[in-house]
């Protein structure tokens, strides 16, 4: 697979088990597939959270210092 490579450890997601939209159906089948693909990619599924209360606790600012982090590492 040509994107493997590409997609490897480079896919990060977080979604409420409760979502309104219902989007963390799709996430888990997104994450079976890359599973059966052998890509490496991290999933969180925080219990009883919404689309519209997901980031409550700090969840933005956690995203943010991993951008960060991962910016500093390329830049090497």
């Amino acid at each position: 697979m040509r994107l493997r490579p590409l997609l490897q450890n480079k896919i990060h997601l977080t979604v409420g088990t409760a979502d309104t939209f219902h989007l963390d159906e799709p996430a888990r089948l997104l994450e079976a597939t890359l599973k059966k693909l052998g890509i490496t990619a991290s999933f969180t599924y925080l219990p009883g959270r919404s689309h519209f209360d997901l980031y409550e606790g700090g969840l933005q600012q956690k995203i943010g210092k991993e951008m960060e982090k991962t910016v500093k590492q390329g830049a090497r």
